[in-house]
Order: structure tokens, then sequence, then C-alpha cells
């Protein structure tokens, strides 16, 4: 996508969040490394869509990187940067390491 906006209504007005290029990547490493280039923001969430104007350069989501998960490992439990509140309210390795407190 090119030269996009995207508008929100909030009560008492709107935020606009203008960028220049869209990128989607597929991977964590391929989005640090378009996020080095100047002007770059990140959209996780829709963060950026709750804020005032911002004008960037480019937009990166993050919505396609693979950081939705919620893993156990040997050491503790791992938990992506693009998992909402629900699924960690609801995942079965959440609940059970929290003794339920998560559920």
């Amino acid at each position: 996508m090119d030269a996009q906006h995207l508008l929100q209504t909030i009560p008492g007005g709107s935020v606009m969040l203008t960028f220049a290029e869209y990128a989607r990547p597929a991977s964590a490493a391929e989005a640090y490394t378009l996020l080095q280039g100047e002007g770059a923001g990140v959209l996780a969430g829709g963060l950026y869509l709750r804020l005032s104007e911002a004008r960037l350069a480019r937009l990166i989501s993050l919505d396609g990187c693979g950081l939705g998960t919620i893993e156990k490992t040997a050491t503790g439990i791992e938990i992506g940067a693009m998992v909402t509140e629900r699924t960690l309210e609801t995942d079965p390795v959440c609940a059970a390491a929290s003794g339920g407190l998560v559920a």
C-alpha cells in the first residue's frame, strides 16, 4: 500500500495515522530489519490509532510474524508479543502454570 491513512473516530474528534509505505513481514527478523529505516513505526494491536496524529515513512505490521504463540519451555513460558489478553486468559499452558489464577 502507498500513501495510506488510517482513521478512527474517538470522542471529541478523530486521530489520523499517515504512512507512505506499509509492510507486513513474515518474521520477527524481517520486521527488525525494516524497523531500522528512519521514520519507521510498528503497528501491533492498533496502538497508533489511539495516539495523536502520527506521520511515518513506513508502517510495519507484526501480525504476520508468528509472534502470537504461547509455549512452555524447560525454564518457563514464552509469550509472544502479539498474544492477546483473551488468549492468555484461555490458554491451558497459562492456566496450568498459574494454578488456575489466569483462567
